[in-house]
């Protein structure tokens, strides 16, 4: 059965539409700085939805983009600025971003309570992807009674997934790429969390009844790709998401969330 990530997406974005009305009546309108160096074309797609819902739900979003010719220190200089400006409650650095910028750099130097996006160790939120999957695994199952595999240790993918997961009390079976038998691992396992970004899960590596959570997302001719062929494995699994409109949706709903915690955070300090 295929999992309806923009309806489990629609609750939450409810909630966070019920509390930016409320801090509008006191005249805070939460803000998310949106800082782009790429040129992934998955990556348009994800910042155009942000935008969107951002709109629907009374997150106020601004893009700033930069070019291949900038430099580490210029982005660095608008994080300062950013950082300091009570506008935004939120930035992110949407990835991929170019391979010659200093990605950990750019990442430390935005505040805590300010990175929305959960990446840095002292940050005031949980990574939304994985609390994302998090969410859709426990709308079918319960996620403590089931074996889980994840496949793929990305920074911003599989990565913080692993390390969500292991707070919640659950050890999941690890794969990578690299692994010569990837079946051995995936024939075992209840669901599968899959952070690649191409094509990795076929039918005959899979068992009948598996949960199947697709993050991984690659593009071409402007269409978006799971790391699986969901006609192949609609029959197989009991449960999958699609590509798109699975894990995204809620991914994105969680990062507006936590654009509206941050605002209700700064609202405290004052």
């Amino acid at each position: 059965m295929k999992i309806d990530g923009a309806n489990l997406a629609s609750g939450i974005l409810s909630q966070i539409k019920n509390k930016t009305d409320e801090l509008r009546i006191e005249g805070i309108v939460p803000a998310l700085a949106i800082i782009y160096a790429g040129d992934n074309k998955s990556s348009e797609s994800y910042i155009r939805q942000k935008i969107k819902k951002g709109g629907e739900v009374g997150v106020e979003i601004e893009l700033f983009r930069f070019k291949k010719n900038s430099t580490t220190e210029e982005l660095i200089n608008l994080i300062t600025k950013l950082n300091s400006d009570k506008k935004f409650h939120g930035i992110i650095i949407q990835r991929p971003i170019f391979e010659k910028f200093n990605k950990k750099e750019i990442l430390n130097s935005i505040k805590d309570e300010k990175d929305i996006d959960g990446f840095n160790k002292n940050s005031y939120f949980k990574v939304p992807v994985a609390e994302a999957v998090w969410e859709i695994i426990s709308s079918v199952t319960d996620p403590h009674s089931k074996s889980i595999l994840v496949i793929g240790k990305g920074q911003a993918g599989g990565k913080p997934i692993i390390e969500f997961l292991k707070k919640k009390g659950i050890n999941p079976l690890l794969a990578d790429t690299r692994i010569k038998d990837l079946s051995s691992l995936t024939k075992k396992a209840d669901i599968i969390v899959s952070a690649v970004g191409k094509k990795i899960i076929t039918p005959e590596i899979i068992k009948k009844g598996v949960i199947l959570i697709g993050v991984g997302i690659s593009n071409k001719n402007s269409t978006l790709y799971g790391d699986y062929n969901e006609e192949e494995v609609e029959k197989i699994a009991s449960f999958y998401t699609p590509t798109p409109g699975g894990v995204g949706p809620v991914n994105v709903a969680f990062l507006l969330k936590n654009v509206v915690d941050a605002a209700i955070l700064a609202k405290s300090k004052v």
